[in-house]
């Protein structure tokens, strides 16, 4: 029986719109901006895991490329995270109401500026583990267990819903039960297979 739920945070329960925000430019210098700022970037990287400052990693990037100084400053804002991290409303609401019914938990690669920008709807749940606390990130196996083991969960009555393959699949090593997410259909299917209830569309 699957007791607990656990989220991956970001294209889940936020949209990473990120340098899609810059709706001024081209399709093409959107990517450019994205792999200069976000996941390409091993400094960005480093701030993932909790070894520098979100400043830190603007104020470099803003020194090497000062003709972007303006797009870097926007993208790396915490003001601006409404525009570049919105919520989706109908995630919100589905774990809302899945809250009586099931522990709910978040295991996400996340900055300390985002995990603060979302604290008021993380905080409404039963736990959670970041990557910038903890100085890993998703798929190593250590960071899953480190969730198991603080929120003492079984793996088997444990689902886990993320957006990417790997860390699909690295869950599942560990025994949870894992699935792809796609929208929200994704957690209807897992619940549905399980003979719970909570879930309504």
């Amino acid at each position: 029986m699957i007791k607990n739920l656990v989220f991956d945070i970001g294209n889940v329960i936020v949209e990473e719109v990120n340098a899609r925000a810059l709706a001024k430019l081209s399709p093409e210098q959107q990517e450019e901006f994205a792999k200069l700022v976000y996941y390409k970037n091993p400094s960005f990287i480093e701030v993932l895991l909790g070894h520098q400052t979100i400043d830190e990693h603007k104020n470099q990037l803003v020194k090497q490329h000062p003709d972007k100084a303006k797009e870097i400053e926007f993208l790396l804002s915490p003001s601006s995270q409404t525009a570049t991290l919105p919520t989706k409303p109908e995630m919100i609401d589905i774990l809302y109401s899945l809250k009586p019914h099931y522990s709910i938990y978040f295991l996400s690669d996340i900055t300390e500026a985002s995990y603060n920008y979302l604290k008021h709807i993380l905080d409404d749940f039963d736990g959670g583990v970041y990557s910038f606390k903890e100085h890993l990130k998703k798929p190593s196996p250590e960071f899953f267990r480190i969730l198991l083991n603080r929120y003492n969960l079984k793996p088997e009555e444990t689902a886990f819903f993320d957006d990417k393959e790997r860390n699909v699949i690295a869950a599942r090593n560990l025994g949870i039960k894992a699935e792809l997410f796609t929208g929200p259909d994704s957690i209807k299917n897992i619940i549905e297979q399980t003979y719970q209830k909570g879930f309504d569309q």
